[in-house]
């Protein structure tokens, strides 16, 4: 992180903003964003600009930009990037994509703002989502258990009944074929919900199929378009189990938390949201079809739970607050009375992570982490002053998206010689007592190879041994026993007379 900063260009912060093209980061980007959207609502304002510099600022930290420039006439940033950038986010913010910025051929990224009827508008070209690894081989699994068992998705996905069928038959085939998708990402974000005993204690398994259903479903697409507005008639929160999600007066809605309070942002979040707009990212035809079924089917899925089921958004809020947000986000709930995504929950999901990491023994043993997660390099992005991504260059991840990511481990391919065995280790053999019945337990011990060494002589202590002395820093050994002299026998004394 010290070379990171060090290859930071500090320069740009300090150039001016009015001129016509310069490469800005950290508060020279703030400034000239401030001026080119001074036309809408400060709270707009600061809550556009702390997500672009969030981003920004993290792709900078990560070394994976080589400039950037922000033309103040056309209001448009570029990122220069040195290649594909491809950023994972943590596994328990349970977001189930991977983040892509640029192409091959065009290995950039683009933000113009605009200011309309009081939101700000952000223009992004090269800002994709993938599926993690695991995603698609999960849903051609639920594909052909729900097909066997006579359920469509899409009927199923309009009514209560068909949700709880579709349920049924995902948590059957998680149960029986999850082993086939241990190590992917999907196999993670599932078993660090389900495993976590907080979460079995509060809701049943059955319900927690959304996740699963949901980790089947995300498409590949890009997002055009982000808009920052004020959140105004809607709601952020469900505090009542009632059917319907009725709106609130005007002026009193409110965000699910209070964001984080960096520079710059204000202490409280209430009244904003940020909505977007997708395209679908394939190449052929074949490809669109796809892409497009499972993009209507996690929106379904989304409005489904939002609409009919609205005590599973709260009890979302509460276990797994990141992903609820981004399904507030993709599945545009503000079409059904309900607000967007809190633009500082999802400025969490671009901002680079400063300490990754595995969990370490004190998480497993007292924090409840599992064994898996030591090789989980996110475990450790959480937290309200930590970011939830880690950004790097394609090149140097391999396909982040398509294979188990392992950063601190080398993963050996097909064609590699695998490793001589060690030798066997001599196994000793010991008896000890067991606790019930007092019966002897056969307990093996593996130790190392070595020479028998010699028993060490037992000394006998002497009977009378002096206390040691408290001058004596420790006690000197005892003498050895001086054997006690003879004496001689005297002769018997005549016994006298009465």
């Amino acid at each position: 992180r010290g070379a990171a900063k060090r290859a930071t260009p500090t320069t740009c912060a300090h150039m001016e903003p009015t001129a016509g093209v310069g490469s800005l980061t950290g508060e020279g980007l703030a400034a000239a964003l401030g001026q080119a959207l001074s036309a809408a609502p400060a709270t707009v304002i600061e809550a556009t600009i702390h997500w672009v510099r969030t981003l920004v600022d993290g792709l900078w930290l990560s070394q994976c930009v080589e400039g950037s420039e922000f033309c103040a006439e056309t209001q448009e940033l570029v990122l220069r990037l040195k290649g594909v950038v491809v950023g994972e986010i943590a596994t328990r913010s349970r977001v189930p994509i991977v983040w892509r910025l640029g192409s091959d051929e065009q290995p950039e990224l683009r933000l113009q703002m605009r200011v309309r009827g009081g939101a700000v508008e952000l223009h992004i070209a090269g800002l994709h989502c993938e599926p993690p690894s695991g995603a698609e081989a999960l849903y051609e699994m639920a594909s052909e258990a729900w097909a066997e068992a006579g359920v469509d998705p899409a009927t199923a996905l309009e009514s209560i009944s068909g949700m709880n069928r579709l349920s049924d038959v995902m948590w059957g085939l998680w149960k029986r074929r999850k082993d086939e998708l241990a190590g992917t990402k999907v196999w993670k974000i599932v078993e660090s919900l389900l495993g976590s005993a907080a979460v079995r204690a509060a809701a049943p398994m059955h319900d927690l199929c959304g996740l699963i259903i949901g980790t089947s479903f995300v498409a590949r697409y890009r997002i055009t378009c982000l808009r920052f507005s004020v959140l105004i008639g809607c709601r952020n929160k469900v505090r009542d189990t009632a059917v319907s999600a009725p709106r609130l007066a005007e002026g009193s809605a409110s965000s699910v938390s209070d964001p984080p309070s960096p520079s710059g942002v204000p202490a409280g979040g209430n009244g904003l949201q940020v909505t977007c707009s997708t395209e679908i990212d394939a190449a052929d035809e074949a490809g669109f079809a796809k892409e497009s079924l499972k993009s209507a089917l996690g929106l379904k899925l989304i409005r489904c739970m939002f609409t009919r089921e609205p005590h599973k958004v709260h009890s979302g809020d509460r276990f797994s607050p990141s992903s609820m947000h981004w399904a507030r986000l993709m599945g545009k709930v503000d079409e059904t009375g309900w607000g967007g995504a809190d633009p500082f929950r999802f400025s969490k999901l671009v901002q680079a992570g400063a300490h990754p990491g595995g969990a370490c023994y004190f998480d497993r043993s007292l924090k409840g982490a599992f064994g898996w997660q030591s090789e989980d390099m996110t475990y450790k992005l959480t937290g309200k002053n930590e970011g939830r991504v880690i950004w790097a260059l394609k090149q140097q991840r391999g396909e982040i998206f398509a294979e188990p990511l392992v950063m601190h481990r080398r993963s050996r391919s097909a064609g590699d010689v695998p490793p001589a065995p060690k030798p066997e280790n001599n196994v000793t053999k010991r008896r000890r007592w067991g606790s019930q019945g007092g019966e002897s337990k056969e307990v093996a011990h593996l130790q190392q190879p070595s020479q028998p060494q010699p028993q060490p002589q037992q000394r006998q202590p002497a009977k009378h041994q002096p206390p040691p002395s408290k001058q004596q820093a420790h006690p000197l050994p005892p003498l050895p026993q001086q054997p006690e002299p003879e004496q001689p026998e005297q002769p018997e004394q005549p016994e006298q007379p009465e």
